[in-house]
């Protein structure tokens, strides 16, 4: 093999280090969101454990883990409005957390993986704004 491609393998090869390196970055940055969010839900309301968020960056678990964690999160906030007698945002986004979760789980299937990857990212932004709004809610002093 030529020097010059030894140079061409080694440049593509860290291209796709660093873009893996940034992926997982998000990603770790998705559990963070996420677990601070379930968190800070009081445990009696809570369904499910924050760190369960966590378990999303395991491979192959994370198809599977986000079918429970979307939605129980969803669900905490819901259970929270409701123990302090305040109305719910709709169903706290738990249709969302649901639909990433079948579009993350189609994003490995071939041929509409790359479409399924795709809606995942858009509905992932849309549930953490939508989990963000809820936090943010739930942190504003209640009337009473």
């Amino acid at each position: 093999m030529g020097h010059g491609n030894e140079a061409l393998l080694l440049t593509i090869l860290a291209i796709v280090g660093v873009f893996l390196l940034v992926m997982l970055a998000i990603h770790v940055f998705i559990c963070w969101l996420l677990y601070d969010a379930w968190n800070r839900v009081p445990p009696q309301c809570r369904e499910g454990e924050p760190w369960h968020a966590w378990l999303l960056l395991v491979p192959i678990c994370n198809l599977v883990m986000p079918f429970f964690v979307h939605p129980r999160i969803s669900r905490s906030y819901r259970n929270l409005f409701a123990a302090y007698q305040m109305p719910p945002e709709d169903d706290c986004g738990e249709q969302l957390g649901f639909t990433y979760a079948v579009c993350s789980a189609c994003s490995v299937v071939p041929y509409v993986g790359l479409l399924a990857a795709l809606a995942a990212l858009v509905i992932i932004i849309m549930y953490l704004l939508k989990i963000g709004r809820l936090k943010a809610r739930f942190a504003q002093p209640r009337q009473g």
